[in-house]
């Protein structure tokens, strides 16, 4: 069995890695032992980087089998995708109990309560840039592979934006530019944390721009911009490529 391998990830491999988001684990020994193993890799990509370590190191680090191991990543792609729908499934849990307000305000909240789960690891988000962030890999935030992860985060922000006491008529587009705008947060937030920077202050000051938008959506030209906007975004997080 290969130790790693650039190979785009099978179907089966999605929906397994996907099934402990959208259904939940089958026991609670299952649950534990995938915790334990995405705790291993975490202190792993760390310590050594993305690729400076092997599956055997993880499976000793994990303290089980490696043939155990590969049943719930078969590589280390998978593992960053596991990762990454362990986030996603925060953001998605953190979309319903948000405060009755507008869609700006209601924004905030989402994003903020997403900055404050890599800050709870920020090393290990960090560590994960390169792998986020190449066009090329199936860790790719916008690549095929992390399509079903992608919509656990539009449906968040979908569902902010028709829970908003201003909702516009078309919570789905808005959601869509709002995810996307909520990357460009996540990039930021990857470089400046770096120099101690707080993002508070910046998320903060979007809550205007985007109500002011919401009300306007319906007036040329921004009715045309956001239309043009939409399907950009529709593109890039939506459609295969």
């Amino acid at each position: 069995m290969p130790e790693y391998s650039h190979a785009r990830l099978d179907f089966a491999t999605k929906v397994n890695i996907f099934t402990f988001v959208s259904r939940g684990p089958s026991t609670e020994k299952t649950e534990q032992t995938r915790a334990r193993i995405l705790h291993a890799a975490s202190q792993l990509f760390v310590e050594h980087g993305y690729d400076g370590w092997t599956m055997k190191d993880l499976a000793e680090r994990a303290e089980c089998a490696v043939g155990l191991l590969y049943r719930y990543f078969p590589s280390r792609e998978a593992l960053v995708l596991g990762l990454y729908a362990d986030l996603a499934r925060c953001l998605d849990a953190s979309a319903t109990p948000l405060a009755a307000a507008s869609v700006g305000i209601r924004f905030v909240e989402l994003v903020t309560r997403k900055l404050a789960e890599l800050d709870r690891r920020p090393q290990v988000f960090r560590a994960l840039a390169r792998a986020a962030l190449s066009p090329d890999e199936v860790t790719g935030v916008l690549a095929d592979e992390t399509a079903h992860i992608r919509a656990l985060g539009l449906r968040a922000f979908t569902l902010a934006v028709s829970g908003a006491s201003n909702a516009p008529a078309n919570p789905e587009t808005f959601g869509r530019l709002l995810y996307g705008l909520h990357l460009l947060l996540i990039l930021l937030w990857t470089q400046r944390r770096r120099r101690g920077q707080s993002m508070a202050a910046l998320v903060d000051s979007f809550a205007p721009l985007i109500d002011f938008a919401v009300g306007a959506a319906s007036t040329r030209p921004l009715s045309s911009v956001i239309e043009r906007a939409d399907a950009f975004a529709r593109s890039l997080l939506e459609e295969e490529r």
